[in-house]
């Protein structure tokens, strides 16, 4: 497949959106009406390199910056990164962290599908990312799924070092390189080895939330999660490592359509209910109007409000205002040396 968006025969516009440059259509999944395989290899490969293009943009329009982890890797092991702005550890204010769901979505991503068919806008981070940065926050963006490599078109859950990565790009032929892919894996004790405390999201978060968050000079944290990143969020709330820093830090947190479980997770913890209760809402997907109250499945749940959308993936791009303003509310209620607005 080709190697860059434009030899795809593609470009986003001035609107964000993923035009055809010949025909100025949109991206058609269907190339090949007889070979589903080849479609949607063809549509991954393209969400490869537009995964590349977010974080240009990332880097470019917000300048965040990238930072590998783990932080005490040696400069031959393997590492995964997440984005941070300049003063993401010395804002002495706020810090907003941005945890993306599950899947193939990375750094900068709510959904892959949004940004090939919809616009940069509703697909990716920077709407947050740039009212955060407008607000006065440090941002923090996670980087929870990459922790495996593919290869060969299989997704395998070890890592692989640069030396080996480039010799692998390097092999002529797909049998060769097949060949190559069943060294590695047998040799693997030697030649692959596990992302340092990064092999799931939820060990991700802890991390990200250890080694950076508790060491930024930010008192008040605000963080928004869509989908698995609220399980990620909990997760880290119920850390043994940090659970009082987190309640005395954290003022806000918002969740769009999260799939969380506070009273799976939380294992009947009055103090940590209490806390989601006072500081958390989950903006769900449902064909109530926006802002509406929601019920719940759960016996134990934060409160639970329409995102204005039936779409699961579009539900961060369409409760933004909404989540933004409840953050706001939440830092002047609960900030430290927070003047209320």
């Amino acid at each position: 497949f080709p190697k860059t968006i434009e030899e795809f025969g593609f470009k986003f516009n001035e609107k964000g959106e993923l035009r055809n440059i010949e025909t100025d259509e949109r991206f058609n999944f269907f190339e090949r009406k007889t070979s589903h395989r080849y479609n949607q290899k063809r549509y991954e490969a393209l969400g490869e390199l537009i995964t590349e293009y977010v974080y240009d943009l990332l880097e470019k329009e917000t300048n965040l910056k990238r930072y590998y982890i783990p932080v005490n890797a040696e400069d031959d092991e393997p590492k995964s990164f997440i984005y941070m702005s300049d003063d993401a550890l010395t804002n002495e204010d706020k810090l907003l962290l941005i945890i993306h769901g599950a899947g193939v979505v990375r750094a900068g991503q709510w959904a892959r599908k949004l940004i090939i068919n919809n616009d940069l806008e509703k697909g990716t981070q920077l709407q947050y990312i740039k009212a955060g940065i407008k607000q006065g926050y440090g941002i923090i963006v996670f980087n929870t799924n990459l922790n495996k490599v593919t290869l060969n078109g299989e997704d395998i859950p070890i890592r692989v070092s640069p030396l080996n990565m480039i010799l692998y790009d390097s092999v002529p032929n797909s049998v060769l390189k097949a060949n190559f892919l069943t060294i590695l894996q047998e040799n693997k004790t030697s030649l692959l080895s596990f992302f340092q405390d990064n092999e799931t999201p939820e060990d991700h978060g802890i991390y990200v939330w250890k080694n950076f968050v508790r060491n930024a000079k930010a008192k008040n944290v605000g963080i928004v999660a869509h989908s698995y990143g609220g399980i990620v969020t909990v997760e880290m709330v119920v850390a043994k490592e940090f659970p009082n820093e987190f309640n005395s830090r954290v003022f806000g947190i918002g969740f769009t359509d999260s799939v969380h479980s506070l009273t799976h997770q939380l294992e009947d913890d009055k103090s940590l209910l209490d806390f989601f209760k006072q500081r958390a809402v989950n903006y769900v997907s449902c064909n109530d109007k926006l802002g509406e109250p929601v019920d719940s499945f759960e016996v134990e749940d934060c409160s639970r409000i329409s995102a204005g959308t039936d779409q699961h993936e579009l539900t961060s791009w369409s409760c933004f205002d909404l989540l933004m303003k409840f953050l706001a509310e939440k830092y002047s209620l609960y900030g430290t040396n927070a003047k209320p607005t």
